[in-house]
């Protein structure tokens, strides 16, 4: 018992030195925390809350590495994190350590969390081939302003493989941004649609 406690105690501190603007340092401290494993989990979860950075990011890192379902509910919440640091690395954790059940969790999070943060999202959501993540996707395409997200959405449908995918993208072949209208050229043809060099329908 009194080794646990010293234990903690020496946990919390190099917890407290996650701040540190010094790579080396963190490097070394990251190995540290990894070394007590499981041990180390919730107080590195309570960091996950810290505004400071960036200890609540190097948490969520960290945590990564160690197969402790403690974490689970607490990095989703940090998905949402108005820091984008955060957010994308607890997503990144999440589809690391457990990206089959990070799927609905991740999809959820998707209309209110950070726009960087979506896109992480999104592609992960592509990385996993996750289809049940279709309908949230075509309505985020629908909604978004952003040409990036509206260019990396029709990316990832269409890895996806969805043949609604066909007449979505046929809407973006004249989008004002090149990037989305040769995105959804490439769709198209990706379900056998032939599209000319000016975007019209052959």
């Amino acid at each position: 018992m009194f080794e646990d406690t010293q234990d903690i105690a020496h946990i919390r501190s190099l917890i407290d030195q996650l701040d540190s603007a010094d790579p080396f340092a963190a490097s070394a401290l990251t190995r540290q925390l990894l070394a007590y494993g499981t041990l180390a989990v919730p107080e590195l979860i309570d960091a996950l809350s810290c505004t400071r950075l960036p200890r609540g990011w190097r948490a969520a890192n960290i945590l990564a590495h160690i197969d402790d379902i403690r974490w689970f509910v607490p990095m989703v919440m940090a998905v949402r994190a108005e820091n984008p640091l955060l957010g994308h690395a607890a997503a990144n954790a999440l589809a690391k350590r457990y990206p089959h059940e990070a799927v609905a969790p991740l999809v959820a999070a998707l209309p209110s969390c950070h726009p960087i943060v979506q896109l992480r999202i999104v592609a992960i959501l592509e990385e996993l081939k996750a289809v049940e993540a279709v309908p949230q996707l075509i309505e985020l395409l629908a909604l978004t302003d952003s040409a990036t997200m509206r260019a990396t959405i029709l990316q990832a449908l269409s890895t996806l493989g969805d043949k609604r995918l066909i007449s979505i993208a046929r809407q973006y072949l004249e989008d004002t941004d090149p990037h989305v209208r040769k995105r959804a050229r490439k769709c198209l043809t990706s379900f056998g649609v032939s599209v000319d060099d000016t975007g019209t329908l052959a």
